[in-house]
């Protein structure tokens, strides 16, 4: 019944529309309107009997043109005007002394004709860039070998290739190191090191932002080569237009952080599915051959931890599914209990910095641990023992038995500028191809800069650990629900039973609720959830939040889900700054709250300024208020918060939570025993244990002296306070922002400030359980200075 003719009448294609609306169409109107044009100026010229002459000269005709046919007459004079109207040269064959009409019919027709010229070969040349345009889309390639590929553009994607650039121009400059002038030459014809953006965005969009993001100089230097296409990750035309199947790695990236995770995940796993499908394809068509197709190892970003084991089916072995909400979201309660630990998290997870590394190393010989500590001390801190088999040893004892082959973790200087042996150096292309996953040397570019100078003073804190007194901590902003309750997780796991969370949103309860219970509910073993219902950035809503006394609070943007409805807009970045411009309002109106409140009750003041100061906030601590963990999604935020503090955000510790899941996911391509060790010491066992394996602590509780300052070296420092179970790897000077790792001169005296916080890798037991030990080592040190005050000793070192 339906296929039966309906009886309607059929539309024609034409109709009106055709002639405006198709190219041919198009066309058809431009040759007729020139057909009109010359037809009506035929008339016109031939009407005149002055013009008779100039057409017999041209035309060519003898004396008497008088006496021809008037349809010669009409040929003559249509010639003609076809000459003035296609040629408009054709005007200068008359005579300036010509009568007036005719010099302004052949004016007339040369303008209209050179116009009509204009727009005819305009048009001609539109659809030749056309067709060439089609061409170049349906058969251009990236030919490359041994790059990497990204797939997916979103708010991570230029994050991402800062650190691939980083890793790249680091390992370049590792291999002209190693093989002195040869590999200088080398170097200068090899290719540079390539790296393929695949994305849904305009290339043309993607490179601007390329060049507003990233850093000048490291656009400049040109030691990496950066290519921008324009495709779906999905079809496979387009991977193949990446040369996909030469790569070295491939990254394939989600939707972006304010997407829904479920959403995300799936388009992660088509972009899984369509990649293996490639390769399935192509070691098909190999196998006749003598050679089959290698599959290029793929990491792939996923927002939930349940769909990494699909990810590695579906990919069939070749691809390593990272979901890096549990240590994102563990480093962000970490930057608000304990700032300055949670910061050197996420600095060491980054490849940005200049100054030292994260490195794993194998023990060439068996030793103990004070022994490696002693032959690494030139370049770096040895802070850890992997074992071949058995549980990680984090800041062991001296006495620690290492056994050969087993690995040593350090925080060492940047081996492209120090002593380091060239055994050590990293061959990166084995690692991102996966090979060296187990290899005997994994080093991933980590950490902070040298020490600048004596006398400078930063600020920092102590993490809150799961003993003590209960707590409040403020949350404000609903995040997704897998990553509310992994950071509802995080809180309960490390604060003191009897704490609470109190959670202000604008979504009801009843709706958070029932987040929680599709994601299998939550049970906190030590904090009690009480919900606010309310907008994040309105002043009346966070009144009743300001008088509770938190001792910290983690912002966010609130009420995502209409964020990430347009996902054009959320490519742009729109939703990003809509997200940070609520979070930052958020900040600045409850710390407004809480400093008046902190005026009017004195009491709360002092408590805060000495929980600040504990914290080693700076400024903000002599404000008395807590740290605000305040996540950015934006890179734009991030530019202009890197200029200076903002007066009315100096309690505010920035978390940029795109930078940290980019750094995760490039550790994982890099070395996947090292984001097993983070995952190892940052989330929490199967056992329900968790460590705290940093811990930042006052100077002055390791003062000897009656004096709210000291001098004594770092050595020497490290060295007494070692029996503790610490092991000295950094500090942040009263007052400052920045963290110093490792620094170059470790024999030089020092001057330390009671305020000034000390960074330790410490003991995965308990740091208490050496208190007595470090009470001894004081009485210790204070018997040294009364020994070298009466000038018995030179060196505190030297009785040590």
């Amino acid at each position: 019944m339906l296929l039966e003719a309906s009886g309607k009448r059929p539309h024609s294609k034409w109709g009106v529309y055709w002639l405006p609306g198709t190219s041919l169409g198009q066309l058809v109107t431009l040759l007729v309107l020139a057909a009109v044009m010359v037809f009506l100026f035929t008339l016109c010229w031939g009407g005149f009997q002055a013009s008779w002459p100039f057409t017999q000269e041209i035309y060519g005709a003898e004396a008497d043109f008088d006496e021809y046919e008037p349809w010669a007459h009409f040929h003559a004079s249509m010639w003609m005007a076809w000459g003035l109207f296609f040629d408009p040269g054709t005007q200068t064959g008359i005579s300036g002394f010509a009568d007036r009409e005719v010099m302004v019919i052949a004016a007339a027709l040369s303008v209209l004709g050179f116009v009509f010229n204009l727009i005819f070969l305009g048009f001609i040349v539109d659809q030749m860039r056309t067709w060439l345009d089609s061409l170049r889309d349906l058969y251009s390639r990236d030919v490359c070998n041994d790059h990497i590929v990204v797939l997916g553009y979103s708010d991570k994607t230029l994050f991402l290739v800062q650190e691939l650039i980083t890793v790249l121009s680091d390992e370049r400059r590792h291999a002209r190191a190693e093989g002195g002038w040869f590999a200088w030459i080398n170097d200068f014809f090899k290719p540079r090191p390539t790296i393929v953006v695949l994305g849904d965005a305009p290339r043309l969009y993607m490179m601007r932002s390329a060049q507003l993001m990233l850093p000048r100089k490291m656009l400049k230097k040109g030691e990496v080569r950066l290519i921008f296409r324009e495709g779906n990750p999905f079809e496979l035309e387009d991977l193949l237009k990446v040369s996909i199947q030469s790569a070295r790695c491939v990254t394939v990236l989600g939707s972006g952080s304010l997407q829904a995770s479920n959403l995300a995940d799936r388009m992660v796993l088509s972009v899984v599915l369509a990649v293996q499908a490639l390769e399935i394809n192509d070691f098909m068509s190999t196998q006749d051959g003598e050679t089959s197709l290698q599959a290029a190892p793929m990491v792939a970003e996923l927002r939930r931890p349940e769909h990494v084991r699909t990810c590695r089916m579906l990919g069939g072995g070749a691809a390593q599914g990272i979901c890096p909400s549990p240590i994102v979201e563990n480093i962000w309660v970490l930057c608000a209990l304990a700032p300055t630990v949670g910061q050197l998290l996420a600095e060491l997870i980054s490849f940005q910095s200049e100054g030292s590394d994260l490195q794993i190393r194998k023990s060439p010989k068996l030793q103990t641990f004070g022994e490696a500590s002693a032959n690494a001390e030139t370049f770096g801190i040895a802070i850890a023992v992997i074992p071949l088999t058995g549980e990680l040893a984090f800041a062991p004892d001296d006495a620690h038995v290492i056994k050969k082959d087993d690995d040593i973790l350090y925080i060492a200087h940047k081996t492209s500028g120090d002593r380091v042996a060239k055994e050590h150096l990293p061959n990166s292309l084995e690692a991102l191809r996966g090979v060296s996953a187990m290899a005997a040397t994994d080093v991933v570019h980590k950490g902070e800069g040298k020490y600048k100078g004596e006398g400078k003073r930063r600020g920092s804190q102590m993490p809150v650990t799961s003993g003590g007194e209960a707590a409040v901590v403020v949350v404000l902003g609903w995040r997704q629900s897998v990553e509310m309750i992994m950071l509802l997780s995080a809180l309960d796991d490390r604060l003191p039973l009897g704490s609470t969370v109190h959670i202000l949103s604008i979504r009801r309860v009843e709706d958070r609720e029932v987040d929680l219970s599709h994601e299998g509910g939550l049970t906190p073993a030590h904090v009690t959830l009480v919900h606010h219902v309310g907008d994040v950035t309105r002043r009346a809503t966070l009144e009743s939040l300001a008088s509770l006394k938190p001792v910290a609070v983690l912002v966010a943007s609130d009420d995502e889900e209409g964020s990430h409805e347009d996902k054009r807009n959320e490519d742009s970045g729109s939703a990003g700054q809509l997200a940070d411009s609520a979070a930052l309002t958020a900040c600045a109106a409850l710390g407004e709250l809480m400093k008046h409140i902190h005026t009017d009750n004195e009491d709360m003041a002092a408590a805060g300024k000495e929980r600040a100061r504990k914290l080693g906030l700076g400024t903000s601590g002599r404000l008395g208020l807590p740290p605000f963990a305040t996540q950015l999604m934006d890179s734009s935020t991030l530019r202009i918060l890197s200029r200076g503090p903002i007066a009315e955000l100096l309690q505010m510790v920035p978390f940029h939570r795109s930078a940290v899941e980019v750094g995760i996911i490039t550790l994982s391509a890099m070395s996947p025993k090292m984001i097993r060790l983070f995952t190892s010491l940052l989330v929490k066992r199967s056992n329900g244990t968790i460590t705290e394996p940093f811990i930042a602590e006052l100077a002055g509780d390791f003062n000897p002296l009656d004096t709210k300052q000291f001098w004594e070296s770092w050595h020497d420092l490290d060295r007494r306070l070692r029996p503790t179970g610490r092991i000295l790897v950094g500090f942040r000077l009263h007052g400052q922002n920045q963290i110093h790792l490792n620094p170059h001169e470790k024999h030089k005296p020092m001057l330390w400030g009671d305020n000034d916080l000390l960074i330790f890798a410490r003991h995965m037991g308990e740091v208490g359980r050496n208190r007595a030990v470090l009470n001894n080592v004081k009485e210790k040190m204070l018997h040294i200075t009364s020994m070298r005050s009466a000038g018995l000793s030179n060196t505190m070192g030297e009785l040590l």
